[in-house]
């Protein structure tokens, strides 16, 4: 058993852990070994035993009860155990008796003949991790035979996607699938692809990520299946459309992209990815942030925007000045990003576009931002505070994290509760939705790579086995959040006057809803007498009644990207351009800084 083979099972979160005795049974010995004290815990669906003996420091441990132990001392400790010493139990497939005399589990595991007794401390203990235990059990094996293919329709530098449907539940979904030839292909792309799954289960629940239904592997493949979204990316949608959108339409999508980096930020993990096509259009006109392969996972306390990752990669005109400039970063680097998107959303390019690479880097690091005149004030000073090449200083970089975007004056109409429920509202994209069923006969070529993965590749990672990959959709209920109003918005640690000081008593929405003041206050002042209202204060706006946006039909349906413009780090950034609108044609003027 390699380190890489439990690369990925070892940083799945806990489901349940503590203290148990534990002893191998024997068909030999009647009584079995003698029972011995392990530290136990359930990740994906295996559970770990950690034997207490194994590490002076676990044997210290072993004496305190499993509830006074601090998680940060504990995965300190658990780290230096040798993993040539753990325990695994595969239970899904397995079986589990309940022994309740001794508050005991007897585990049988699907892929093993060895059995274990497992003694909690009492019979509420053992009842937990019965429930648990069995839940698994019951879940079958996910496999190709789960589904039905339906068509291809998308194929990038990692794999293919096909659209499919759920034979049990006959809902559409995407298959991404993986070759492991290219997984295993060097000790980076392994962790790309043990990031990506990790991430994907943490960040499944929320409202505005692609949703992780199923993942399994086979001997060639890794294979996702994920929620499928009829719309298409926005880079598609634009194209299609043929113009830049409304700055209405562009405020929302861009607050649904804010709340979904808040969130994947929560969980210590940079995007890095942020483009267009990479941000996908569900079948009621929302956004799902897709294709986590370039994420990181940071170590506790890395959120500064100095601190972090390192490497170089990602979309070359979305690329920060900091990891041009080499430095290290941290969510910084997505805020820069969201200022290029909605750029793009509103002005039918990116702010730094040329022709080659070489001007695209040497824009990004010392070209003045140039804006169309039809903007607004507001959205104008978001895209400054955004695209701020200092990321010390940029929105969004601060301790009040995303709520310094979110209560920008941009955002004054935005109902963060009502946007979080996914609300019915007239600036949602309109999605025309076929319910496609017939499926087409699949290329010889298309069912030799779902059999077999990339048959031009070397057959290194053939065979080996990702543990902890499996991930059967009912998994989710166990790790899904309650998303309240107070966890989307929290009051910014830095306010902007003395007046807005006195109030960080408030309740987050009344924080939001306050009079604006501090550095926004000139500009609006400077935006009300250019429109002759003289009024102090600005009324609150509510949201306009739910009703249809504009129609467009998508040929490229797809719920992973297929139109990847990215290298990963080694070669860098992409160099294919981002003039996907006929700049010419749409008569833009533009006013410098």
């Amino acid at each position: 058993m390699s380190v890489e083979d439990l690369g990925l099972l070892l940083r799945l979160p806990r489901r349940l852990s503590g203290w148990a005795q534990v002893r191998r049974l024997s068909w030999v010995r009647i009584s079995g070994y003698l029972l011995r004290k392990y530290w136990v815990e359930i990740r994906g669906s295996a559970l770990i035993l950690y034997p207490s003996w194994a590490t002076a420091a676990l044997s210290r441990l072993s004496s305190i009860p499993s509830l006074s132990i601090e998680t940060g001392a504990l995965d300190a400790v658990l780290h230096t155990v040798p993993r040539q010493s753990l325990v695994l139990i595969e239970l899904r497939g397995g079986k589990v008796d309940v022994r309740a005399r001794t508050w005991g589990l007897k585990l049988a595991s699907a892929t093993d003949t060895v059995s274990y007794e497992v003694r909690f401390q009492n019979e509420e203990v053992m009842q937990a991790w019965a429930q648990l235990i069995r839940d698994f059990s019951a879940q079958p094996k996910v496999g190709l035979s789960f589904f039905d293919v339906v068509k291809p329709i998308g194929r990038g530098a990692s794999g293919r996607v096909y659209l499919v449907r759920d034979k049990k539940t006959d809902e559409p979904l995407a298959l991404k699938v993986i070759p492991k030839s290219s997984v295993y292909l060097s000790d980076e792309a392994l962790r790309h692809a043990v990031d990506e799954r990790l991430v994907m289960e943490m960040a499944a629940s929320h409202p505005f990520v692609l949703g992780l239904r199923y993942a399994f592997q086979s001997s060639s493949c890794l294979f996702f299946a994920m929620e499928f979204c009829p719309g298409g990316d926005l880079f598609e949608y634009l194209r299609t459309r043929g113009k830049p959108l409304h700055e209405r339409q562009a405020r929302r999508l861009l607050a649904e992209v804010i709340l979904a980096m808040r969130h994947i930020h929560g969980l210590g993990v940079i995007y890095r990815d942020l483009k267009l096509e990479n941000v996908l259009i569900d079948a009621s006109g929302h956004i799902r942030l897709a294709d986590f392969g370039l994420s990181k996972l940071l170590g506790e306390g890395n959120w500064g925007p100095a601190t972090g990752g390192q490497s170089f990669c990602g979309t070359r005109e979305y690329v920060s000045p900091e990891m041009l400039a080499g430095s290290e970063y941290g969510r910084s680097i997505d805020y820069w990003a969201c200022g290029i998107l909605l750029y793009e959303m509103l002005c039918g390019k990116t702010p730094f576009f040329a022709p080659s690479r070489e001007e695209v880097y040497e824009r990004i690091e010392s070209a003045p931002l140039k804006f169309p005149r039809h903007l607004s004030v507001e959205v104008v000073l978001l895209m400054r505070g955004l695209l701020d090449r200092n990321p010390l200083t940029r929105l969004g970089s601060g301790p009040g994290g995303a709520a310094e975007i979110m209560e920008h004056p941009f955002f004054a109409t935005i109902d963060w509760t009502d946007l979080l429920r996914r609300a019915p509202h007239k600036d949602c994209l309109r999605v025309s939705v076929s319910s496609e069923r017939k499926k087409i006969s699949l290329e010889k070529d298309d069912i030799r790579f779902l059999q077999e993965g990339d048959a031009d590749a070397t057959s290194q990672g053939l065979g080996k086995n990702l543990r902890g990959f499996t991930f059967y959709g009912n998994e989710a209920c166990a790790l899904e959040e309650t998303h309240s109003v107070d966890e989307v918005i929290e009051p910014v640690s830095i306010c902007f006057s003395q007046e807005i000081a006195s109030d960080s008593e408030m309740d987050p929405i009344s924080y939001l809803l306050r009079p604006r003041s501090g550095r926004f206050r000139k500009i609006e002042l400077l935006r009300r007498r250019a429109q002759g209202d003289t009024s102090p204060t600005r009324g609150k706006s509510s949201p306009g009644p739910s009703g249809k946006g504009f129609g467009t039909s998508h040929t490229n349906n797809s719920s992973t990207p297929t139109n990847s413009r990215h290298v990963r780090d080694e070669d860098g950034p992409s160099s294919k351009p981002r003039d996907f609108l006929p700049l010419l044609k749409l008569g833009l003027s533009v006013k410098s800084t």
